[in-house]
């Protein structure tokens, strides 16, 4: 696990305020976020989720080239090998009382690397899992959304969100590669 803070450069933390914050931005609203949950979130997909890892990801935005850019940039930094994305979308989930995480998943089957940008401050954790015997989670960590932070985490390790304040939004781009 990779974390920094304050990565983002002035000319990106300007596009994400005036251009993905504002009132403006096309959010699309999805009925769950992980398969089951019943959890509706809005989404901008900038890149449709691969079923195998030999698959072209389907750009499905513009905007995938600006967070693409912050990712590659991020792996050169911290020499990760980056070859290709597999799945790449921005997320605004909003304040529920109903679970005090949401449903532990993975993005995909096969080995990947899951990057997490944090696009602005709120609560509302991502948290990270160990599974410990056959159906058993634990959690092992939590990282608390901070404009400009990113993470970074083998994409085989579960993990969930903790719901933001009432009246927050939480605002993430979530993006996985190998």
């Amino acid at each position: 696990m990779i974390v920094e803070t304050s990565f983002f450069t002035d000319q990106e933390i300007q596009v994400i305020q005036k251009e993905i914050l504002s009132n403006n931005f096309p959010w699309y609203i999805q009925n769950e976020s992980t398969t089951g949950d019943n959890t509706p979130f809005f989404s901008h997909v900038l890149a449709n989720r691969v079923q195998d890892k030999h698959d072209n990801v389907d750009i499905n935005s513009d905007y995938f080239y600006f967070f693409e850019n912050i990712v590659k940039r991020f792996c050169i930094k911290n020499d990760i090998k980056y070859n290709k994305a597999y799945r790449a979308s921005l997320n605004l989930t909003y304040h529920s009382d109903k679970e005090f995480h949401g449903n532990p998943h993975i993005d995909h089957e096969f080995e990947h690397n899951s990057v997490i940008m944090y696009l602005n401050k709120t609560s509302g954790n991502t948290v990270l899992f160990d599974r410990q015997g056959k159906n058993k989670l634990i959690i092992t960590s939590e990282v608390e959304p901070e404009a400009g932070k990113i993470l970074l985490f083998d994409g085989l390790t579960y993990h969930s969100i903790r719901p933001c304040g009432i009246n927050e939004t939480r605002v993430i781009c979530v993006f996985t590669f190998g």
